[in-house]
């Protein structure tokens, strides 16, 4: 991790093969010891765990979290957020999050509801990033700059450290 605004290569991140977990309550019944040996043997190196949705916190991911590290799986974390009626609030939702599972890097899902918030996203980004020191931040959104000149990139791109867009 180099600090805000710089841009670390995803091979320093030494992400490998790697999936996002959505709903793993719905795979191998929920059962985390399972659902880490799976990943494992299908050779998977990063899980990215969704542990936010706007102004919540997902609870419970604390079995999950510590199978996977258990399987050599490094444990990142994802969040949606919206930043359309109080995104200082939802900065502060991912934070408490990320104190809660202490991933290793944490991914910002913004889409469709930030186009054109340039202030939300203003407002969400100087308010995280300081919250998360030291966590390195990637945004994860569209993959598509030309299709979507109202997004906020700028705001964001100053604050991330690496960007994993939706392709």
């Amino acid at each position: 991790y180099s600090g805000p605004g710089a841009f670390c290569a995803l091979a320093d991140l030494k992400f490998g093969k790697g999936v996002y977990l959505w709903q793993p309550a719905s795979m191998d019944g929920g059962n985390p010891e399972s659902i880490a040996a799976r990943l494992q043997m299908a050779g998977v190196q990063t899980a990215a765990v969704k542990i936010s949705d706007g102004f919540k916190v997902l609870t419970g991911y604390e079995p999950l979290i510590k199978a996977l590290r258990n399987h050599g799986i490094r444990v990142g974390a994802w969040g949606y957020s919206y930043l359309s009626r109080a995104p200082i609030q939802e900065a502060h939702v991912v934070a408490d999050a990320c104190h809660r599972y202490m991933p290793d890097f944490f991914l910002i899902d913004v889409e469709d509801e930030v186009e054109g918030n340039y202030g939300g996203a203003g407002m969400f980004m100087s308010e995280l990033r300081p919250a998360t020191a030291g966590l390195p931040l990637g945004l994860n959104t569209f993959w598509n700059v030309h299709l979507h000149p109202d997004f906020p990139w700028r705001l964001f791109m100053n604050a991330v450290d690496f960007v994993c867009p939706q392709v």
